[in-house]
Parts: C-alpha cells; structure tokens; sequence
C-alpha cells in the first residue's frame, strides 16, 4: 500500500494523518508513505518536518522538463485565465439580454473552459509518456508501466471532463488503443516497446493538436463577437 499525501498539509496534519490510516487500516511499519510536492514550495526545514512525520518517499510536481511542452503548459495557462476574464466581460455584456442568450453564452464558455482543462490533462499525459520511452530504453519495465498507468488514468479524467462533448471520442479511442497495446509491450518486453509507445504520443499529439487548433478558433470568432458587439453598441 503506497498512502499519498499532499504538501499543502502541515507536518503535525501529516502526522495525523499517516496515525489515523495505521488505525483503521492494516498497514505494515516500512510501507512506503509519498508526498506530492511543488519543488518552488517547500524547503529544508519543511521536508525535515514531514520526514519526522512520516513521509518517506517525495513526488516533485514537475510536469515536464521538455521546453517545448513547459511552453505549451503556459500558453494553456495564459488562454484560460484570458477566457475567465472574457467570462466577467461577456457576463457583464450581456446582463441586459434575453434569458435565453445569456445561457447560450454560458454554455459556450463552459465548453470552452472544459476542453482547456482536458488539454492540460492530456499534456499531462504526454509527459508521463514521454518518461515511459526513457524508462523502457533503459529496461526498467516496471517504471515504464507506471507511467503508462498513470497516463490512462489522465486520459480517463481528460475523458471525463468533456462530459457530454463527444466530438473528440475517435482522437480519445486512438489514444486508449494505443495506450493499451505500449502497456502490453512493456509488460512482456516486447522488442518493438520504444515504438509502442512512441503512438501513444503521436496519437495524443494529434489529438491535443484538434483541441489547441478549436480553441483558436473558438477564441477568433468570440474575439470578432465582441467587435460586433462594440460596433453595434456605439
């Protein structure tokens, strides 16, 4: 059993915690306790404390060290803090119209909001792959198949978050199929493993390609929206 626990605790909260779980559950002594953590936030003092508490293994929030992707991180970071902006903007824009359009607005940004998150999440994705190519070259097939574990589980939760929008299923399936059969070529260390899971990133690499391409779009014709708005206000 691996407990996890995250950094934003308190060591004495921390503490507690492990306590309560060795309690109510049967836990052995030298079980492996991780704590997620943000490189940026923590410190000596601090990781000595949760190591008195209990902690044993740390798992730094780094999502990627590949500059390309760092980019693309903050270029989603940036797009939805602009489409929260433009949500006050709109919302004010509309107070006065009908019912009727003011739902329609929200609802459009609410895709929008919701495939913004799934692209995170798929990027996410991307870089747990990324690390099971370098895991597999080396051998060490356990850690490839963690990764590839955890990639699922992204892709799952990606999945999830568009809720009823199913316009990106196909890209979805691509991306699970190929997920499956790298899985497989890791657990039998198969010799074509590498490019398994090299189609695992070139299918999730277009699907996050079809998200960013939509947003683009989305974002140019909510963009010229606002101009009309403008011209037909003055």
């Amino acid at each position: 059993m691996q407990p996890r626990v995250d950094h934003l605790l308190e060591a004495g909260e921390v503490a507690a915690l492990i306590e309560a779980c060795r309690a109510a559950f049967d836990i052995t002594w030298d079980c492996e306790v991780t704590l997620e953590a943000n490189p940026e936030s923590v410190s000596v003092d601090t990781l000595r404390a949760y190591r008195d508490a209990g902690v044993n293994r740390l798992s730094f929030g780094v999502q990627s060290f590949r500059e390309p992707e760092l980019r693309r991180l903050t270029r989603l970071h940036d797009q939805l803090e602009a489409l929260a902006r433009r949500l006050e903007e709109r919302a004010l824009a509309v107070r006065e119209a009908a019912l009727g359009t003011a739902h329609e607005v929200e609802e459009t940004i609410t895709l929008r909001v919701r495939r913004l998150e799934a692209r995170a999440m798929l990027l996410r994705a991307k870089a747990r792959t990324t690390r099971a190519v370098t895991a597999a070259s080396k051998e060490e097939f356990d850690r490839a198949e963690e990764y590839l574990e955890d990639a699922t589980e992204l892709l799952r939760t990606a999945r999830a978050t568009l809720g009823e929008d199913h316009v990106y299923d196909r890209l979805f399936d691509a991306v699970k199929d190929s997920l499956r059969s790298a899985s497989h070529a890791v657990r039998v260390h198969a010799e074509n493993v590498r490019e398994k899971i090299e189609t695992v990133l070139a299918d999730t690499d277009r699907l996050v390609g079809r998200l960013e391409a939509d947003e683009q779009r989305d974002s140019e014709r909510t963009m010229q929206q606002e101009e009309e708005d403008l011209r037909a206000a003055a």
